[in-house]
């Protein structure tokens, strides 16, 4: 109906990676660039699809670059360029294609808080608090521009401006979690950690019934391991409001505290008045995987799809649980999860692994390819590509991703061991 509808373009671009087809989702992409070479979020679109399949970092600025070109006054390219430098790593490059992208479109909010965030990475932190100062100024209502200001202040330890800040943003939004946790650490890396507990209580006598100020003091207990103060001060949060995560924390503090039966008590009573909530069931299950309760574990990733058939973790997790266990239901689970999250790599590599365990390692590999190019410092991932190359077939392949492995990695790391023993196959 309509050639150049670029949401539809991308979603079956996304199907054709799903099924392993790189090249059907680039003809997508060149056939719209055909008609209109100059369509900036084509451009983006096609270099999105370069990142993920492994195409060379000088192709994916070029192509980003043109989308630049395309729309020169458009922030969205230019922001793309900017993250492009820092996934390559080059510091210097990001502040230098912010600050270039900002003088091109002076005021804009999203490059103002580019350049500050990237001056930020590159400890240029006076730079980065003068460029956060621009950004209140074009933003004075949004309590993140002062919570940027205040990461600027405490890397320069200029911890009574970043309180100062910090206590700007919850005037503006006493809830904002965000907020609460910096303030927290702001005020125990100055040393004053009854100072904390006192702006803590000044917050809970302004707002009474929000769970803010309780959240506040539960953190510097707990930054402290003052576990029993922490869940009392959580509990209490709770009381005014019933919070996700403030019962997550309640738990924690309980558990830490010594207070396991209380804690299991209180996760309980939550999941029982909450029966909507997913939170505490993915914690308890993620609990019991750690500790390779793997029946455990999966029944409680099934519980927390009965009640968000969506949660991509519990999909992501229970899809490995299960190929581990060669239970081809695995990749269903895997496939479920590609679909909500195409573009994680940990979901990419579940993904391809499931593939290739349940006898389609050609296809696997594709999709391990690409989670290894969207994570390529993960070598459990580029493990798994070795192995479904070596599986499919491509020994030069699979040797060519182990060389890495073998080489670079700690002699000590199991990882290092398990390339070595399958380079002595190949």
């Amino acid at each position: 109906l309509q050639p150049d509808f670029l949401p539809a373009a991308r979603n079956l671009a996304v199907i054709d990676l799903q099924r392993g087809d790189v090249q059907a989702a680039r003809d997508r992409y060149d056939k719209m660039l055909a008609k209109d070479p100059k369509s900036g979020p084509v451009l983006l679109a096609l270099a999105e699809l370069q990142g993920v399949s492994g195409a060379s970092p000088d192709d994916i600025r070029k192509t980003i670059e043109k989308a630049v070109a395309a729309s020169p006054a458009s922030p969205a390219p230019r922001l793309a360029l900017i993250a492009f430098e820092e996934r390559q790593r080059d510091v210097k490059g990001a502040v230098a294609t912010a600050q270039g992208a900002l003088a091109a479109i002076p005021g804009d909010p999203q490059l103002t808080e580019a350049v500050g965030a990237t001056q930020l990475v590159a400890g240029q932190y006076n730079e980065a608090a003068e460029s956060f100062k621009k950004l209140i100024l074009l933003q004075p209502q949004n309590p993140l521009t002062y919570l940027r200001l205040a990461q600027a202040q405490v890397a320069l330890k200029d911890y009574s401006g970043a309180i100062d800040s910090e206590r700007k943003a919850l005037a503006l939004k006493p809830d904002l979690p965000q907020a609460v946790a910096a303030l927290a650490q702001t005020y125990l890396l100055s040393g004053r950690a009854d100072e904390a507990v006192a702006q803590a209580r000044g917050m809970q006598k302004e707002h009474p019934d929000s769970p803010g100020g309780y959240a506040l003091e539960g953190d510097i207990y707990s930054a402290q391991k003052k576990w029993s103060g922490a869940a009392f001060a959580y509990k209490t949060g709770l009381d005014r409001k019933p919070v996700p995560a403030l019962a997550l924390l309640y738990y924690v503090s309980l558990k830490n505290a010594g207070k396991g039966s209380e804690a299991t008590a209180a996760a309980t009573k939550w999941m029982t008045q909450h029966p909507d909530d997913a939170t505490i069931p993915l914690m308890l299950a993620q609990q019991e995987q750690q500790r390779k309760n793997v029946a455990a574990a999966k029944a409680g990733y099934r519980k927390v799809l009965g009640i968000d058939a969506d949660n991509v973790v519990a999909l992501n997790n229970l899809a490995f649980l299960l190929t581990e266990d060669k239970d081809p239901k695995g990749l269903e689970y895997a496939e479920h999860a590609h679909r909500l999250a195409p573009f994680n790599p940990n979901i990419l590599d579940t993904y391809g692994w499931s593939l290739m365990r349940n006898g389609q390692a050609a296809r696997g590999a594709k999709l391990l390819r690409m989670a290894t190019s969207l994570a390529p410092g993960e070598p459990e991932i580029r493990l798994h590509l070795a192995q479904a190359l070596a599986e499919s077939g491509d020994k030069a392949g699979a040797r060519k991703e182990l060389d890495p492995l073998t080489t670079k990695l700690d002699k000590n790391s199991p990882i290092r061991a398990e390339a070595q023993k399958l380079l002595g196959t190949l």
